[in-house]
């Protein structure tokens, strides 16, 4: 790294050190807003006035839900992405009330991916009070549908359209409470939405009819017994399950969730297979044992996030060791499913980098060290500007 990069960056961590209980300030007020899946617009729309106030360009809301803005002047040259999500895992009604103690920070959603958001907010701030320049243009983007059943929606959007017509040539998520993760792979996975729908009725009177819960529950033990090998590591969980409204009434309608996961495609195909039989095994055995009344009606929707990898060897990916090294950070390369994962099937270099100490994510009890934000900035300007010059040079070899 040149002199002139290095007082740059210096100069852009001494900012947000400055500026960090304004950044703190920007961090509760996204973080106390609610952004359930698909109703993340209140949220969006606060973080479209700060991007106003702090002379973003351009800024723009996609037919998606997306919040684009450019962070300086418009160039011909590539164009790079720092993106964070939107939505949250919690409930509308969850309380998100922030507590602070000390350099920490409580609340649901601190982290992820309000973090992700201030952590941009912060990045753009200290970018333009330095006057850093590029050879290309910096976008900030809030995407939507990261969370649940969101199918990653926004960033797929993104990997498609592009901004304004025009491809991008690089992304960034900040979606990593580790410092040092720089993750370059995409974890493969599935997402069942199962809905079984019978007659209902009394629990007594009407017995012998099929019950959707009692199906329900059989799938989610066949799919238990699955056994994932532990490399590739796959994973299977049942995170949502609800039906019926009374001890003594059979349901008429019950729906369970299914998060299947996998490093490897292969072990990913097998075990989804694995999942869609036990659930047509399932349904035939309750209608076979039925005694009376029609038969039960499943509709199963799957969503898929493919999974895909950034080379080692990717200029996005070496700025981001370069950066991470300077820092003394442990280098790691783990799987994991983020934005990122819709843009490496499309052969656009991602990465999902560090936003700042934290933990407890998608729990009420999700903290988050705000004295690890300037650190974060830096690094993360110095990702942006080593990838600008990895360009530079590969094009002066060529």
């Amino acid at each position: 790294m040149n002199q002139d990069a290095s007082d740059l960056l210096a100069a852009m961590r001494a900012h947000c050190t400055a500026h960090n209980e304004a950044h703190d300030d920007d961090h509760i007020t996204l973080s106390e807003i609610p952004a359930p899946a698909y109703d993340e617009g209140r949220r969006g729309d606060h973080l479209a006035l700060r991007f106003a106030q702090l002379g973003l360009e351009a800024i723009e809301r996609t037919p998606v839900g997306n919040l684009l803005a450019r962070v300086g002047a418009a160039h011909d040259g590539p164009r790079i992405v720092v993106s964070a999500h939107l939505d949250t895992v919690f409930a509308p009604d969850t309380k998100l009330t922030v507590r602070r103690d000390g350099q920490l920070l409580h609340g649901p959603g601190i982290g992820d991916d309000a973090s992700g958001l201030a952590l941009m907010l912060a990045l753009a701030q200290a970018w333009l009070a330095v006057g850093v320049e590029v050879p290309g243009e910096l976008w900030l983007v809030a995407t939507v549908g990261e969370e649940s059943v969101g199918n990653l929606r926004g960033a797929r959007e993104l990997a498609e359209q592009g901004i304004a017509g025009r491809p991008i040539d690089a992304f960034i998520t900040l979606d990593s409470a580790v410092p040092g993760q720089i993750i370059r792979h995409g974890t493969h996975s599935r997402n069942h939405l199962i809905t079984l729908s019978g007659p209902g009725g009394h629990a007594w009177g009407e017995y012998g009819v099929v019950n959707p819960n009692l199906v329900m529950a059989q799938i989610v033990a066949k799919v238990a017994g699955y056994r994932p090998p532990r490399m590739p590591r796959t994973t299977l969980n049942c995170g949502l399950l609800h039906g019926g409204f009374a001890p003594n009434a059979i349901p008429e309608r019950t729906e369970g969730h299914l998060n299947l996961r996998s490093e490897c495609g292969a072990e990913m195909a097998r075990l989804d297979a694995f999942a869609r039989a036990a659930v047509a095994e399932a349904v035939r055995e309750a209608n076979d044992r039925r005694t009376h009344g029609p038969e039960l009606r499943a509709d199963v929707q799957i969503t898929a996030r493919h999974g895909g990898q950034t080379p080692p060897e990717s200029p996005l990916v070496q700025a981001a060791v370069a950066a991470a090294r300077r820092q003394g950070w442990a280098i790691s390369h783990p799987y994991s499913s983020t934005d990122a994962n819709a843009f490496m099937p499309a052969g656009i270099p991602a990465v999902c980098l560090y936003r700042g100490d934290g933990g407890g994510e998608h729990t009420l009890e999700e903290w988050y060290n705000k004295s690890t934000r300037p650190v974060a900035v830096e690094a993360l300007a110095e990702t942006i500007l080593g990838w600008f010059e990895r360009l530079t040079q590969d094009d002066a070899t060529r």
